[in-house]
């Protein structure tokens, strides 16, 4: 799992801020020192910003990420979290 804001503390444009708009079926490519990963969007749920089960392990290989939505402009928080599910496809040695 990989947690990313959408926005900075000074304004500008987190990580995840576009993290919304993947569809199912569109991939992913993560690279690591030593491998490149290929995984494809499952899909996207939104959570309750206490909702930790999304983080468990699973029994196959994916990718979560994890980031903020559900802005209250009177608490001036996130309520929620938005998070990602992708399914490994291939890997290699970079």
């Amino acid at each position: 799992a990989m947690a990313g804001h959408v926005t900075m503390r000074d304004g500008s444009e987190g990580p995840f801020r576009r993290l919304q708009v993947l569809n199912p079926g569109e991939k992913i490519f993560l690279q690591t020192g030593k491998y490149n990963y290929t995984y494809q969007v499952r899909e996207l749920v939104t959570v309750p910003d206490y909702e930790f089960s999304v983080l468990e392990s699973t029994e196959s290989p994916q990718l979560t990420l994890v980031t903020c939505t559900g802005w209250d402009e009177e608490l001036e928080i996130y309520l929620e979290r938005l998070v990602l599910y992708a399914d490994l496809v291939e890997s290699s040695p970079r």
